[in-house]
C-alpha cells in the first residue's frame, strides 16, 4: 500500500481541486463495476449473501451514470450505510443529487442504515429487500421511490421528492 501511494501521489496532486467531465466520471464508474472496488464493506458482502438465500443475484458496484450502486437488483438499488459518516459532511451534502439522478433513471433506492456496534446488518433487512424486489416486479409504481430502512428491516421513511430525508440517521435504540 505504501508503494502504491507513493506511485500515485503525483497524479493525485495534479488532479486535486479539478472538476472532471461527465463522460470521465461515467467511465470511472463503469470501470469500478467491471473491475471491482477495494471499498466494498463487510455489510455489503453480508447483504449479498443473505439475498442469495432468496436466489436473488446482485450486481455489486453497478454503474448508473457517474455513480456506483452498492448492490443492484434491477430495478432496486441497495445502498448500505454502515457508520455515521454517511449522514454528515460532503457525503450528506451530495446525497440528494446522487439519489435524484439514480431515481430519475428508473431505479428504486433502498438505503440500509446499520452500525456494527449497535445495529449490525440483519436478515430482516434482506427480507425487506427481497419482498420489495418481488413487489416491484408486479407493481411498477414503486419505481422512482426511495426507502430508508434500519439494519433490522424496520422502515424509517419513504418518498419520491423529499430527498433531504435520505440523510437522516435513524435511532439505533
Amino acid at each position: 500500500p505504501e508503494e502504491r501511494l507513493r506511485l500515485t501521489e503525483a497524479a493525485h496532486d495534479a488532479m486535486r481541486g479539478t472538476t472532471q467531465p461527465w463522460a470521465r466520471k461515467c467511465l470511472a464508474a463503469r470501470t469500478v463495476e467491471l473491475v471491482g472496488s477495494v471499498n466494498v464493506g463487510e455489510d455489503e458482502v453480508a447483504m449479498a449473501k443473505m439475498l442469495a438465500v432468496y436466489d436473488i443475484a446482485v450486481i455489486p458496484q453497478k454503474a448508473v451514470g457517474p455513480y456506483n450502486i452498492d448492490l443492484a437488483i434491477d430495478p432496486i438499488a441497495v445502498e448500505i450505510y454502515s457508520g455515521g459518516w454517511h449522514g454528515t459532511g460532503r457525503h450528506a451534502a451530495r446525497s440528494a443529487e446522487r439519489f435524484g439522478y439514480i431515481l430519475n433513471q428508473g431505479w428504486t433506492v433502498v438505503v440500509v442504515w446499520c452500525d456494527g456496534r449497535k445495529c449490525p446488518i440483519d436478515v430482516g433487512a434482506a427480507d425487506y429487500v427481497a419482498a420489495l424486489v418481488e413487489f416491484a416486479c408486479r407493481n411498477p409504481s414503486v419505481l422512482g421511490e426511495y426507502r430508508v430502512i434500519r439494519c433490522d428491516g424496520y422502515e424509517v421513511t419513504r418518498g419520491r421528492d423529499d430527498l433531504d430525508q435520505l440523510t437522516r440517521v435513524p435511532s439505533f435504540n
